[in-house]
């Protein structure tokens, strides 16, 4: 007779893909750019009809690109490449957004438009690159989570940071 508990065991995934931090934020830069200039060929050659303009100010224009800078810069920190591809399109989709409301005086063009019964929504490229790369980033986390949820029960541990020498 055997004693004991039966525990399922779960197969080991392979470990994320690493990338060093330079090539994350080139992967990121690539991508952000080649959706940014789509994004903008785009908006400059379908043509939008009146009223599907979004007004933008100042402020919001500082603060599309004060968000859209703080993911470039920490997203490649993360070194996942999932995560990294997320934060492209994010990128992409935050700048482009930006450019137009520098470039377009009567606001951001949206070309693209979803009817259904008497409701309509319009949007460009770039809002749908930032819902793709949102939802890419999120699923990349949720992932992450998933394979080190047995890490994410134990509290950070400190590390001293200073090369100061012992009194």
């Amino acid at each position: 007779m055997v004693e004991g508990t039966i525990e399922r065991r779960r197969k080991p995934r392979p470990r994320p893909a690493v990338i060093e931090v330079g090539q994350a934020r080139l992967l990121l830069l690539a991508i952000a750019a080649w959706v940014c200039f789509w994004d903008l060929i785009v908006k400059l050659t379908e043509p939008t009809k009146s009223g599907f303009y979004h007004k933008r100010t100042g402020a919001e224009l500082a603060i599309i690109l004060s968000i859209t800078f703080t993911l470039a810069y920490v997203a490649p920190l993360i070194r996942s490449r999932m995560i990294v591809a997320g934060a492209g399109l994010m990128v992409g989709g935050g700048l482009g957004n930006g450019l137009s409301i520098v470039i377009f005086p009567q606001g951001v063009p949206n070309p693209f438009m979803i009817s259904h019964e008497g409701w309509t929504i319009a949007l460009n490229l770039a809002d749908i690159s930032v819902a793709l790369g949102f939802a890419l980033a999120t699923i990349a986390v949720l992932r992450f989570a998933s394979d080190m949820r047995g890490e994410l029960r134990y509290p950070i541990e400190r590390r001293a940071t200073s090369a100061r020498p012992p009194d």
